[in-house]
């Protein structure tokens, strides 16, 4: 590897860094970025199990207990068994999930629209597309 692409690539990392350490960019009071996705997930799919939260975020079955036990103790997401299947727990939203899911969904989008501000759509759109070519041969080098 020369040493200009490996600038680039060091560069690249510490941009990924920086951005993921920017709390302000998905800030909200009341929700994580995690305990959003999990809502997000669910209200997405109008009630789902656990399984389908650790499949659907790719995150470790003990990550999505923990944040739905956060969710369940905030009143924010109920468990209940399935009609069809007593063993299998379905989470869905309250309304109180869906009020939340409601503001940290339109305080993130303010948040970002302020970030890139500066951005034309041309440019968001090319930003989009090169982060999608990363993530789609990411995922498909691990398979």
């Amino acid at each position: 590897m020369d040493h200009e692409r490996e600038e680039l690539l060091y560069d690249f990392v510490e941009t990924l860094r920086r951005l993921s350490r920017m709390k302000s960019f998905f800030a909200s009071e009341d929700l994580s970025l995690e305990e959003f996705m999990v809502l997000d997930l669910i209200l997405e799919s109008d009630g789902c199990s656990m399984k389908d939260i650790v499949n659907g975020l790719t995150i470790a079955a003990s990550t999505a207990t923990g944040v739905v036990d956060r969710l369940v103790s905030r009143g924010l997401v109920e468990r209940h068994h399935s009609e069809r299947d007593r063993r299998k727990v379905i989470i869905e939203l309250t309304r109180a999930g869906r009020q939340a899911h409601e503001k940290f969904r339109s305080e993130a989008l303010a948040s970002v629209e302020d970030s890139v501000r500066h951005l034309s759509d041309d440019d968001i759109r090319f930003l989009i597309r090169i982060m999608k070519k990363v993530i789609e041969h990411s995922l498909n080098g691990r398979k």
